[in-house]
């Protein structure tokens, strides 16, 4: 072959390859991929807003800055681009992308920041609550997804962060007052996935209604409780993509379905800080396609208040966003509930002691998944 086509034949395929990348894109956006990624999510993200042009913005370099910021953030096709970048490095065998691992069966799991200083801050402090209460105190741990489906982890991923996260929920169970009864929610969750029910969200870090209820009755009959043998209508709610798809979202990532339990014969009167008083938990209303999760009580609240037909039972419960979906099946089995979420409540006005006291509460559950311990907020009792 003449040099001269050779060169002829090399650009011919530079060309070709050019507009079969034209084509991929083209097709990419406006066919495949509004079918396979909810740009919504992404767009949930706090985008750079337009910077002020000023004189000392310019001269610190902070305007050229900020401008380059607002530029990536407000780029044309920027969902699809991000899912491509995603899907590319998943490729190159980069499972461990903005602090979440790709893991097997389609799971996102996040990583764990609790600490063993964290494990010991909070021992001192819930101790500290236990001795100024004079209500038994429960401390339930739910261990977070990574810590539970470890063997769903990349193979080149370490387990480190997780079995580090473990062993300080353990230790976190070893240093509290005696007060305390700690339990840790392994056992019944372990159980569930043994069984093959499905106990975390794959696209979200939150544990499904069926753990939640499998955790609940777990826990009530450890601390005497009990629970009725509600004949529960499970309804559900499809096409659901959680919390962590929208940080790490996926070209042709499965949805997932909410499912919601209702007592036929529970009677309910529930108020939030949100929302005017109402007669059922599962707000139907806060449902869409970003966070189906926000259905129980509409999203994390200050605080709540349940009232209900269960026999009898006051409890003042702190609790974290994986409270929401455990209180609906606690209000068939405690008569007054005051839950509050201290990361959003104001414990230097009232404290959880004075809040127990004012509230005449016969015991204070703390409920939270292990990585919320690594939130300085939650100790300030």
């Amino acid at each position: 072959m003449e040099k001269g086509d050779v060169k002829k034949a090399s650009s011919l395929m530079m060309t070709a390859v050019f507009a079969f990348l034209m084509l991929f894109f083209t097709l990419g956006y406006f066919v495949f991929f509004p079918t396979v990624i909810k740009v919504q999510l992404i767009e949930l993200e706090k985008k750079a807003e337009l910077p002020d042009l000023t004189i000392n913005s310019v001269t610190d370099g902070s305007f050229e800055k900020q401008l380059e910021d607002y530029m990536c953030d407000h780029i044309t096709q920027r969902p699809f681009l991000i899912a491509l970048s995603i899907k590319v490095n998943k490729i190159l065998g980069r499972t461990y992308q903005r602090g979440i691992y790709i893991a097997d069966d389609g799971y996102l799991i996040r990583e764990s920041h609790f600490t063993e200083d964290d494990a010991r801050e909070y021992a001192a402090a819930v101790s500290t609550l236990a001795e100024e209460c004079e209500v038994p105190v429960d401390l339930l741990i739910i261990p977070e997804s990574g810590i539970m489906l470890r063997d769903k982890l990349p193979l080149d991923v370490t387990h480190r962060t997780f079995d580090e996260a473990d062993k300080n929920a353990e230790l976190l169970a070893e240093l509290v007052s005696d007060k305390v009864n700690v339990c840790y929610a392994k056992e019944p969750i372990q159980e569930l996935i043994d069984e093959g029910t499905q106990a975390y969200y794959r696209t979200d870090h939150h544990w499904t209604t069926d753990c939640a209820k499998a955790v609940y009755e777990w826990y009530t009959e450890r601390i005497g409780l009990g629970h009725p043998n509600t004949e529960y209508e499970i309804h559900s709610i499809p096409d659901s993509y959680g919390h962590i798809y929208s940080l790490l979202p996926q070209l042709g990532m499965q949805s997932e379905e909410i499912r919601y339990y209702v007592n036929p014969k529970g009677e309910y009167t529930v108020s939030t800080d949100s929302n005017n008083t109402r007669h059922e938990m599962i707000f139907l209303e806060a449902a869409n396609n970003i966070d189906n999760y926000r259905i129980f009580f509409g999203g994390d609240q200050k605080y709540t208040e349940i009232s209900s037909n269960a026999p009898k039972g006051n409890m003042l419960v702190i609790n974290d966003s994986f409270g929401r979906a455990f209180l609906p099946f606690l209000a068939d089995s405690c008569s007054e509930i005051f839950s509050v979420d201290l990361r959003q409540f104001d414990t230097k006005k009232k404290s959880v002691a004075q809040l127990c006291r004012e509230r005449g509460a016969e015991r204070l559950l703390i409920i939270h998944y292990t990585d919320t311990f690594s939130d300085k907020r939650v100790r300030e009792f």
